[in-house]
């Protein structure tokens, strides 16, 4: 049901060619229209706040290895009906991708910024600590990664040692480390440049905005 926030790349373009002058009607109307029917019964495009009370809801079956990679896909989906007008009524879309937006910065069970290192950008609480091997644990940038780079997220599929995160729920099935085997910290803290992009995306869109 999920599968396609994992092809966010494949919706751009079948999107781009909506806007191409000598597009085909039928073709358009059809991309259009799955679109349309996605907002109208997905859940992840509907929000109550008893889903999540942080606003950033997401599937259970999506807190996984890199989960962060899909909620922001998520948020920009979501920004797709402003983009290409698919609604009459976008202000729920915009709310949801906000709401998104804003669970990176801060707003989730956590208080952390799943980004490494903004404290001069005015994080409180940021990923401290990421799983890279130019940043593992003990190098000289164990605990001072450069600024922005996005965690993979909570998953709650870790397999890792530690057994306190067992014992969490999926949004806070996070640790703000970044150890090796057998503690395997690359399932909740590495970065990917796939993550990035998905962020930066949806970031994008907010870019300028007075939102």
């Amino acid at each position: 049901t999920y599968r396609y926030l994992y092809l966010g790349h494949i919706g751009d373009a079948l999107f781009y060619y909506t806007r191409l002058e000598n597009a085909d009607p039928d073709t358009k109307n059809q991309i259009r229209l799955h679109r349309q029917r996605q907002g109208e019964g997905l859940d992840v495009y509907q929000f109550e706040p008893r889903d999540d009370l942080y606003m950033a809801y997401l599937p259970k079956p999506l807190y996984n290895w890199g989960s962060n990679n899909t909620r922001a896909a998520l948020g920009a989906a979501n920004h797709d009906f402003i983009t290409y007008h698919l609604s009459e009524d976008t202000s729920k879309y915009l709310k949801r991708a906000l709401g998104i937006l804003h669970y990176f910065h801060g707003v989730n069970p956590m208080g952390i910024v799943y980004m490494s290192n903004m404290y001069q950008l005015g994080g409180d609480y940021c990923a401290d600590e990421i799983w890279h091997d130019w940043f593992r644990n003990d190098s000289p940038f164990d605990k001072t990664p450069p600024p922005g780079y996005v965690t993979g997220g909570p998953n709650s599929r870790y397999d890792g040692s530690l057994i306190e995160l067992y014992k969490q729920p999926p949004q806070k099935c996070y640790k703000n480390w970044n150890n090796g085997v057998p503690e395997n910290a690359w399932a909740i803290t590495e970065p990917a440049i796939y993550y990035q992009a998905s962020y930066i995306k949806l970031l994008a869109h907010f870019i300028g905005s007075d939102q």
